[in-house]
């Protein structure tokens, strides 16, 4: 059987397994490893030694970056803490579909999740007092604005997973945020201008008044938020303590730091609550890892190169191969951990421009945002409208996004 014809018979078994049957992505992409391997003829003992390698090196790179940063999340809620950050947002922002881009934009970066940042927000979002138009804009700016930093900058797990597999070409992942920041600044500045003009279309756009603060001391609420940032920046410009920049110790000591910042009660509840949110984001994306090592393994990343290199640019080949795959199962991680895990089988890491190659995937990344992407339906469930309005009030400008950092990606190999 050709291994193209293997990988779309897993592919569909994905999509019908966590659409229809509503089975968790760790067992359908495991599942999917399994039988693409079965079906390429792998030895049992290769397929579980490529199957479980592939799902600890996820595991490696990500463990303590997802756990941390749902812990933080988790402390944020129980405490209020991110009350006091929306309410200093919106009391500087003014204008609430801003304030939404924004926070989503802002906390997506340290909670290493847009889902659970859009999660956490949104609940603050629906009670701004102002009309109900406005707040259903807001929480779709939210939702753009989490993506977005959450698909660009390093280091998000998507730009994380996307780096790993490039390690060779890349001795310093953070260049890329020179180029990625402005990147999704500048977009989510065009889509929150975007959002403006249309409420003032609708006779809807205002601002609101100043927000009552909450009793929470802001130092206190801030605090976990801003210390990634610190250690970070201080491992970067003080080489003694180089070792702060390394983003699984700016995110644990964060998360410790957090911690303490609250009282027992809720440093209790945040740790047992997180550790299950986190076990089960981990899970899912080791089974990511699992079928993009053996999908690795298998001779799909020669075929596939030469099938698209007569008529496609090969740059194009991580851009296309990450739209397909996430159309397919949604994850943005998994889109990213399965595309690097084949690109960097190929020949393309020697011959592209790595920051180039991590524009590709993460255009990719950002492509068919709909059915099978677990976000969209949260954000359906949310803000209650119907898919034709998520449709075209998220998947779009993330589908937009995806062009022009396909673009961009295109310029770098050009330059």
């Amino acid at each position: 059987m050709s291994v193209i014809l293997s990988f779309l018979i897993c592919i569909l078994m994905i999509i019908i397994l966590t659409t229809r049957f509503r089975i968790p992505p760790f067992v359908s992409l495991v599942s999917a490893a399994f039988l693409f391997g079965a079906l390429e003829g792998m030895g049992g003992d290769l397929l579980v030694s490529t199957i479980t390698g592939g799902a600890s090196s996820i595991f490696k790179v990500l463990g303590i970056i997802v756990f941390s940063g749902v812990i933080i999340a988790r402390v944020l809620r129980e405490s209020g803490n991110i009350d006091r950050i929306v309410s200093d947002l919106q009391n500087r922002i003014k204008a609430p579909h801003r304030t939404g881009g924004v926070a989503g934009y802002i906390l997506s970066i340290p909670l290493m999740c847009g889902i659970t940042t859009f999660v956490l927000v949104s609940p603050i979002l629906s009670r701004l007092k102002t009309n109900e138009v406005v707040v259903k804009y807001t929480l779709f700016a939210s939702a753009v604005g989490a993506t977005l930093s959450y698909v660009l900058i390093y280091p998000s797990p998507v730009v994380v997973t996307v780096v790993e597999g490039l390690a060779e070409q890349m001795a310093d992942p953070w260049q890329i945020d020179y180029l990625t920041i402005p990147l999704s600044l500048a977009l989510l500045i065009t889509f929150l201008t975007a959002v403006g003009l249309i409420l003032r279309r609708k006779g809807v756009v205002k601002s609101i008044e100043h927000i009552p603060e909450p009793d929470v001391e802001r130092w206190r609420a801030w605090l976990p938020v801003l210390m990634p940032f610190v250690l970070i920046g201080v491992g970067l410009t003080v080489p003694p303590l180089s070792f702060l920049s390394n983003i699984n110790i700016a995110l644990f000591g964060s998360m410790v730091v957090a911690l303490l910042t609250v009282g027992q009660d809720v440093r209790s509840k945040a740790l047992t609550d997180g550790t299950k949110n986190a076990g089960l984001i981990i899970f899912d994306l080791c089974g990511a890892g699992a079928f993009g090592a053996v999908i690795a393994a298998s001779s799909f990343p020669i075929e596939a190169f030469d099938l698209v290199s007569g008529f496609l640019p090969s740059i194009l080949l991580p851009f296309v191969l990450a739209m397909f795959i996430q159309a397919a199962q949604g994850s943005r991680v998994v889109t990213a951990a399965v595309t690097s895990s084949i690109i960097a089988t190929t020949t393309l890491p020697s011959t592209l421009d790595p920051v180039a190659i991590v524009l590709m995937i993460c255009g990719g990344a950002f492509m068919f945002s709909t059915v099978t992407d677990p976000f969209f339906w949260l954000i359906t469930r949310i803000t209650n409208e119907d898919v034709r309005t998520v449709t075209l009030r998220y998947t779009v400008p993330l589908l937009c996004a995806g062009i022009v950092t396909m673009l961009t990606g295109l310029l770098v190999q050009m330059v």
